[in-house]
């Protein structure tokens, strides 16, 4: 056993500094984001499918972590987030045809002070980037108030590209789509 021990101990060693070399000593995995969701009792599971369900769906997206102007940034993100829940499709578009319901929106605030009820803001302050580091808080609007809201938090990202980046999105809205009741608070039973 000891004879074998130098015999893998070098080439190992030589690996693992030459992948360091490649790597400019860097891990190529990306950032893990964290996700905080926090559904309203009016939350219902069936939203989706009552408001979304082929149908467009309109997005607000205050902010742009990358500076890639306004437009160009929307547009990626609403390809990033997921369109089926169930089996129910929808098209996640900021600029939605006749087909979208009127009232119902989704609303995505990148590096975005938001204080209260973001359905309701109507005006949006940027917030300083701390260094790559993204914050999207996230909220379901079916009418004035919304029904259910996330954030998440991404310590840093390289881009629009960055694998990282993309989960956030991901993640996040599908935070604000439970397919169950288990997010939902417990109400109290009364006694019963």
């Amino acid at each position: 056993m000891i004879r074998f021990l130098p015999a893998i101990a070098g080439p190992l060693v030589v690996g693992l500094v030459f992948t360091a070399a490649v790597s400019g000593g860097r891990s190529s995995q990306a950032a893990t984001p964290r996700i905080v969701g926090d559904i309203e009792t009016a939350y219902d599971p069936q939203d989706f499918d009552l408001y979304l369900r082929d149908r467009d769906a309109r997005v607000v997206i205050k902010g742009d972590p990358f500076g890639m102007g306004v437009e160009a940034f929307a547009e990626a993100v609403t390809k990033m987030i997921p369109n089926k829940r169930r089996g129910a499709v929808t098209n996640f578009t900021t600029t939605p045809g006749p087909s979208a319901d009127k009232t119902a929106r989704l609303v995505l605030l990148f590096n975005v002070r938001s204080r209260g009820d973001i359905c309701r803001m109507e005006t949006f302050e940027p917030a300083k980037s701390r260094g790559g580091a993204v914050r999207l808080d996230a909220a379901w609007c079916p009418g004035t108030s919304g029904h259910s809201f996330a954030t998440g938090y991404l310590g840093a990202a390289s881009g629009i590209a960055d694998t990282g980046f993309r989960a956030l999105v991901q993640e996040t809205a599908t935070e604000l789509f439970p397919t169950d009741n288990h997010h939902l608070p417990s109400e109290p039973n009364n006694g019963e």
